[in-house]
């Protein structure tokens, strides 16, 4: 197989066929033959969606807000750099991306209602508190 040169693109010539690859397919061609590499951020996004989703119950849930949000953009990030160029990621790398985009979804829906039931919380007891005979207790001396 000797590759030549046409025009922008290359050939190459196998048992009388010559197969051309247009340039846009040459860079495909190239980045299949490069040694592919893992996302950057899937094993962050990961950490962090565990993370959400362990400390939802932690601080009326504001740890887990925060840290389900950094690792839905950083799964998003990855999942942008996924679809652009395929060829360059490898697939475990992708899943463990997913993974984390889904623990981080997770852990956000877990915080969300945890800070929901903080607020209902207090609002019931303070609606409480207010509501006590306050006059009548100070009266009899309470």
């Amino acid at each position: 197989m000797k590759p030549s040169k046409l025009g922008r693109g290359l050939a190459y010539r196998r048992f009388k066929i010559v197969y051309y690859l247009p340039p846009r397919k040459l860079n495909t061609l190239n980045l299949i033959l490069m040694e592919q590499k893992s996302l950057p951020n899937a094993t962050a996004a990961l950490v962090l969606g565990i993370i959400s989703i362990v400390s939802s119950c932690f601080l009326f849930g504001l740890i887990g807000l925060v840290t389900g949000i950094i690792g839905l953009v950083l799964g998003n990030k990855d999942k942008g750099l996924y679809a652009a160029t395929p060829e360059g990621y490898t697939e475990s790398s992708m899943k463990l991306s997913k993974a984390g985009r889904v623990c981080s979804i997770i852990g956000l829906i877990l915080s969300s209602l945890a800070a929901i039931f903080f607020v209902v919380y207090v609002l019931i007891m303070g609606a409480a508190i207010t509501s006590l005979p306050w006059e009548e207790m100070s009266q009899q001396g309470m």
